[in-house]
């Protein structure tokens, strides 16, 4: 087998429909395509989700993960994986109609040995007037060019595709970070992309390699951008293994204020102008919490 899709999902049975309607003519195209959904401890009609679609198409398998956590749920999927290739795409998400074409011709020209792509924002639940599009994509802060090999930063583990070789080379992905149930929490994925380029591998982003991810009503809130800051800023020890020594932590808080001013400066500049919502003002402020999540974590990883 070539490539094992999996879906990592913890209660969003109503949404994981579409994501796998998104990928089942795409994968009934090639017999060295496998996909399966980990389902992480979900209460939800998950399970029956999976067997409706199992009864249609028999490469679809359902994997259950007991240990409650995302990268508890990706690990499972290393283990249970067939193949020379993993990809990854969010539960909440569907995928373009050339998204495995596209997928399948870049592990062919062997420029990357892990790889992500573009996610842009889906409306399921309808958008309020005043959200930009450009809050929920990585299409504007991700280096320009349309593919190309990564020299800095990362790309979003919701799109993503490693070689597994090299994926358990570096560990598969730590558990203490990313998402865990209810609770919100980042990098799990970035901090194995870092270990990767550590050992060598080669990282790339093509914006050719496309996602819709859903947006739901209650992320369409000021309130939302501040809490994914805070925790952002939290996790940040853990996902660059930065040694939480007072010199590093003003050095951090010190870079992330410059850029918090620069950002809210201009907001402000927009919203005094007339040019822009209350709103978009608090919710390009939220930047703010970051700063409030890095000395909370750094105060957690002393306790430690």
């Amino acid at each position: 087998m070539l490539l094992d899709i999996v879906i990592c999902t913890y209660n969003r049975g109503n949404y994981l429909s579409k994501c796998l309607e998104s990928l089942l003519n795409q994968v009934q195209s090639f017999e060295n395509v496998g996909l399966f959904v980990v389902d992480n401890n979900s209460t939800d009609n998950t399970k029956k989700v999976v067997e409706g679609f199992q009864q249609k198409v028999t490469k679809v398998r359902y994997v259950s993960c007991l240990k409650q956590g995302l990268g508890f749920a990706r690990n499972k999927a290393i283990e249970e994986c067939n193949a020379e290739w993993l990809a990854f795409i969010d539960d909440d998400a569907y995928a373009e109609k050339n998204w495995l074409e596209n997928i399948l011709r870049i592990i062919h020209e062997g420029k990357f040995d892990a790889f992500g792509g573009v996610y842009y924002p889906w409306y399921a639940e309808g958008k309020v007037p005043w959200f930009k599009d450009c809050y929920e994509t990585n299409d504007t802060w991700m280096p320009p060019g349309d593919e190309f090999r990564l020299t800095q930063g990362y790309f979003s583990g919701g799109n993503s595709v490693f070689n597994v070789g090299k994926l358990r080379a570096a560990g598969g992905f730590p558990v203490g970070i990313g998402m865990n149930g209810n609770f919100v929490g980042y990098g799990e994925e970035v901090a194995t992309q870092r270990t990767m380029a550590i050992n060598g591998s080669r990282l790339g982003f093509s914006r050719r390699l496309i996602i819709h991810h859903l947006v739901p009503m209650r992320k369409q809130r000021w309130q939302w951008a501040w809490k994914r800051s805070f925790a952002s800023g939290r996790d940040f020890w853990a996902i660059y293994s930065k040694e939480t020594t007072r010199e590093n932590l003003f050095f951090y808080i010190k870079s992330s204020l410059f850029n918090t001013f620069r950002v809210t400066a201009m907001s402000l500049k927009l919203f005094l102008s007339g040019n822009h919502n209350f709103k978009c003002l608090l919710y390009e402020s939220g930047k703010f919490a970051y700063i409030s999540g890095l000395i909370f974590g750094y105060c957690q990883m002393e306790k430690l």
